[in-house]
């Protein structure tokens, strides 16, 4: 009977937890130009006092890009419904040696973690990753550099936040089964 009633169990703990795929947005289906924001896939993107527009990235697929060269300027993205981890490839457009970086917050504002690394020649990208539960919105771009804050962004991947997962019908009715065979067997074993 024991047995029973913890293979019972192990089995509502299989189909009760879930797990959310990654989603990545890659631009290359995106065309717009000098938009104040773009929302996809749960995603809102904006840039502050610049505007967004579709260009070929570094590595010849599409992104976005938004130049604004008066200062800290980033990228932000909301994300609809929260993310558990973010990730976004960056390359510089200007040719200059720039500080690329990725930061994430939570609802509150607060800051969850960030990442930087120098970057960048014109032909590359390279990717900046965070995890932390219950982001609310990244912001990302460049630090420093001549150009401030022209940067292609491309790839930007998260993994949204999992809720609870209700139990649907046939699970409890199925229980109910095992349960009840669980008891004729106990009743077959005393009679023997």
């Amino acid at each position: 009977m024991l047995k029973t009633i913890t293979a019972a169990t192990l089995l509502f703990t299989s189909i009760t937890t879930a797990y959310a795929a990654p989603i990545k947005i890659d631009f290359n289906s995106q065309s717009f130009s000098n938009v104040s924001s773009f929302t996809t896939q749960g995603v809102t993107f904006s840039k502050g006092s610049a505007n967004l527009s579709t260009e070929r990235t570094p590595n010849n697929t599409a992104g976005i890009r938004g130049d604004s060269f008066v200062g800290a300027d980033p990228f932000k993205a909301v994300i609809n419904g929260g993310a558990s981890l973010v990730s976004v490839d960056l390359g510089d457009n200007g040719m200059d040696i720039d500080t690329i970086f990725l930061s994430v917050f939570d609802a509150a504002d607060n800051m969850l973690g960030t990442t930087s690394i120098v970057c960048c020649s014109i032909t590359q990208m390279i990717t900046l990753s965070l995890a932390f539960e219950n982001i609310s919105y990244a912001t990302f771009g460049t630090i420093g550099g001549v150009f401030k804050n022209s940067v292609y962004a491309d790839n930007f991947t998260y993994t949204p936040n999992v809720s609870e997962v209700p139990l649907p019908a046939a699970v409890w009715l199925f229980a109910s089964g095992l349960m009840g065979f669980a008891a004729i067997r106990r009743r077959s074993n005393l009679k023997v």
